[in-house]
């Protein structure tokens, strides 16, 4: 039936939004997108995770059992709201129906050599391609040791971490890390960098 509305009526906004929050929470799901796939794609399948969860605990440092390990995240979380209450007396923060509030911060003063320090920075390293500074970096620092847990032994594995702080840098979600993925590694695109490094 079509109205004034459009052929969906008044409906079609209301509609639309429950349909985002399906496709957000995994009760609807497309199953040729990357990031609104059915929950079960998505996951370990339960045979491997019952066989093999042992193994995935290990490199995160966690407990098999969540009883030993949540009592101090809620202790965490207590004192949170204990801060947040405290807060909200002292009218340093606002809390109603849209959500929680904060006062809005004053402009700090912009140091007077910051301009300096800048442009010293920039003649200092140059211009440089976004990929040799951040191996630069891991090549002084090693945080893909620490990221990994271990020292990264492939291409692959490099590139999977590389990928993170490029993800974080520029709002990509994970339908866009994955594409850019796929295609730096049909291109070679960290070709004999682990091996270098190693």
């Amino acid at each position: 039936m079509s109205t004034a509305h459009g052929p969906c009526g008044p409906s079609r906004p209301p509609t639309l939004f429950a349909l985002r929050k399906a496709l957000r929470h995994g009760a609807v799901w497309v199953a040729y997108s990357l990031a609104d796939r059915r929950r079960h794609a998505m996951l370990i399948p339960d045979v491997d995770w019952e066989r093999q969860r042992q193994r995935w605990y290990q490199p995160l440092g966690l407990p098999l059992q969540a009883t030993s390990y949540t009592p101090h995240l809620l202790a965490n979380l207590e004192a949170g709201l204990t801060s947040l209450a405290e807060a909200v007396e002292a009218g340093a923060v606002g809390v109603d129906e849209q959500g929680v509030h904060l006062q809005a911060l004053e402009a700090a003063e912009v140091p007077p050599d910051l301009e300096l320090t800048k442009q010293a920075l920039f003649q200092e390293v140059g211009v440089v391609q976004w990929p040799t500074l951040l191996m630069a970096i891991d090549h002084e620092t090693r945080f893909s040791w620490r990221l990994r847990g271990r020292a990264p032994t492939t291409d692959r594995a490099l590139l999977t971490v590389y990928a993170a702080p490029l993800a974080h840098g520029t709002a990509l979600d994970a339908a866009g890390v994955a594409f850019d993925d796929a295609r730096a590694v049909r291109r070679g695109a960290c070709g004999g960098h682990a091996s270098a490094r190693r």
